[in-house]
């Protein structure tokens, strides 16, 4: 029997959903909002022959993200700590209506402020956190070295800005700062390596 490798490089595929149906203006984290049908089996088409359902998809339980992850995969698996963060009672209010103190007061402490009482930026860093070293580690038993991720925008700018060596609020104060621009739709990829978490 052999020892699983001590080092395990993982390339992750990360998918942004297709475009919410749900006005511009409107507060969304963790609502439920859907998306149309048609522009995720548009997508799955342009992205399923790349890996055939052969390597695990992990999905956000939101069914803007899982409705595209069944597309691209006949089993994939959800996991809320790929879920958007939460906007407490922002979500679903106009942008307009909610007091520009309290938006002003978020973006001046975008890592620690809960914005509507929800979620702040360090919470959400964690459990991303938590999935990716969970990922990593049975990466490092099994071997599988490629899995596609279906998430949000917030997350996927977590896990590029993702480092074992930062702490979390670290990381959340480097995702603040950092300007990505994530089409929804779109794919980025990232390689991780299991040794970073020696």
């Amino acid at each position: 029997m052999t020892s699983p490798p001590d080092s395990v490089a993982v390339r992750l595929h990360l998918i942004r959903h297709t475009t919410p149906q749900i006005d511009s203006d409107v507060c969304y984290g963790q609502a439920d909002i859907a998306v149309s049908h048609e522009d995720c089996i548009r997508l799955a088409a342009s992205m399923y022959p790349r890996w055939q359902g052969r390597i695990p998809v992990y999905s956000s339980p939101l069914q803007r993200c899982y409705q595209l992850a069944v597309l691209l995969h006949e089993r994939p698996v959800t996991d809320a700590r790929l879920m958007e963060m939460s906007f407490g009672e922002w979500e679903l209010r106009s942008w307009s209506a909610i007091p520009r103190a309290d938006i002003e007061v978020w973006a001046q402490n975008v890592a620690h402020y809960c914005p509507g009482g929800g979620e702040n930026l360090l919470q959400m860093v964690g459990r991303v956190d938590s999935f990716l070293r969970e990922l990593l580690r049975a990466a490092q038993q099994t071997g599988q070295d490629e899995a596609v991720l279906v998430c949000h925008g917030g997350v996927i700018r977590v896990i590029l800005a993702w480092n074992a060596a930062l702490s979390h609020a670290e990381l959340a104060q480097l995702v603040s700062t950092r300007q990505v621009t994530l089409d929804f739709g779109s794919c980025q990829e990232i390689m991780l390596t299991t040794s970073a978490l020696i």
